[in-house]
């Protein structure tokens, strides 16, 4: 963002008081941008023309840009920002089924872009009714970020190490559950966690990526508990960066500790599944 603010030339109608001006309005706002890898720039048309596609796919709101070249009405431009406009009143929140399709859907504009993609949820289980609806949650965003050249190809679940742990037999259920839903040079790691009661004991489900944090109260799928919907909200910068800093760097233990044997990696066994059906 100071890059933004740092390459904005400054002009008679646009000078340092607005320039700053315009820096605290961003600030403001932080929380509600989604960096997009170069990745997926169209190199021939340039990144405002690129932006302006991708704008038109519903899949961002708005761009912040020192020209309106081609008068777009989704070009917020630098310097002339309405903190109170409709374009800022972007929800941030909202309460969903609990059904991988209905899920999937909220989540998909914001995973879209990532290089990683990590899911934390204590309660995620190998066997059980409630699996078959997570694991068909990630099979759709397997699915979505098959073409992406930016993504890793790598998924991974952070869960809550049982009482009793079997490596062996933890690699067999899971090879049975997850295999099927990967092409070949895909992975999904699974890990298993000896977490922090103290920071475990409001149980929320995360979705992180390297660009941002979004929260589940209810999980990532249907469940046997009667919870029809969960409440799903992207997170401020602080929270992804604990979190983050955690499970996918491990740089703290603030949340839990894991052990050497603790992490279990799934690859395909065959020559690839038909895609899964979902909408847009």
């Amino acid at each position: 963002m100071l890059n933004l603010i740092r390459g904005i030339p400054l002009s008679d109608s646009f000078g340092t008081i607005e320039k700053n001006g315009f820096r605290d309005k961003l600030e403001r706002f932080r929380d509600r941008f989604v960096r997009i890898p170069e990745e997926c720039w169209d190199e021939n048309a340039g990144w405002l023309q690129s932006a302006e596609a991708i704008t038109d796919s519903g899949k961002v709101n708005s761009i912040i840009a020192d020209h309106n070249p081609r008068k777009r009405d989704f070009i917020l431009l630098a310097g002339k920002l309405d903190p109170d406009g409709e374009r800022y009143q972007a929800t941030t929140n909202c309460r969903v089924r609990k059904t991988p399709e209905a899920l999937f859907e909220k989540v998909q504009a914001f995973v879209r872009y990532a290089k990683r993609i990590d899911i934390v949820d204590p309660y995620f289980e190998t066997a059980g009714w409630t699996t078959s609806s997570f694991i068909r949650f990630a099979e759709l965003i397997m699915w979505e970020m098959r073409d992406k050249p930016h993504f890793s190809g790598r998924l991974t679940f952070h869960t809550k190490k049982p009482p009793t742990y079997l490596p062996n037999v933890q690699k067999n259920n899971l090879t049975r559950l997850l295999s099927p839903t990967l092409l070949p040079g895909e992975v999904i790691a699974v890990k298993f966690w000896e977490l922090n009661p103290a920071r475990d004991r409001n149980h929320d489900r995360h979705l992180i990526t390297d660009l941002g944090l979004m929260t589940s109260t209810y999980g990532w799928g249907e469940d046997d508990q009667g919870s029809r919907t969960t409440d799903i909200s992207f997170k401020n910068s602080t929270t992804h960066h604990q979190l983050y800093r955690c499970f996918c760097t491990g740089e703290t233990d603030e949340f839990g500790i894991l052990t050497p044997d603790a992490t279990i990696e799934v690859s395909a066994n065959h020559g690839g599944q038909p895609p899964p059906e979902h909408s847009e």
